[in-house]
């Protein structure tokens, strides 16, 4: 059966076929390749545009994030120290601070 398939590939019709064949893939590689740049021009530039987002992003974030830190750093910072207040004799002063800085115990 395998002898019956063989082909002659200087027959005309193989040379026909064969020649119809890398024409078509010239003619795909010829209209195919140049859009191609374009294509990756864009996604290039996509990829800046979405690379300067998250760097925007990121910068707001840590912003925030350095504000929330810093809040609760100048409300305490004028408060007098526990070693001060005990240092100085002022105990009475003291029991309201450690009531507020107490940490808070979960329930479960």
């Amino acid at each position: 059966m395998l002898k019956s398939l063989r082909l002659d590939l200087h027959s005309l019709p193989a040379q026909v076929i064969l020649g119809s064949v890398a024409l078509a893939l010239l003619t795909a590689a010829a209209a195919g390749l140049p859009a191609l740049w374009p294509v990756r021009d864009q996604l290039e530039h996509q990829a800046w545009v979405q690379l300067e987002q998250g760097s925007r992003s990121t910068e707001a974030l840590y912003a925030a994030e350095q504000s929330e830190t810093q809040a609760p750093a100048i409300l305490t910072a004028p408060r007098p120290t526990m070693q001060r207040l005990m240092t100085e004799k002022i105990r009475p002063v003291c029991w309201p601070i450690c009531a507020t800085s107490r940490p808070v115990r979960s329930s479960t």
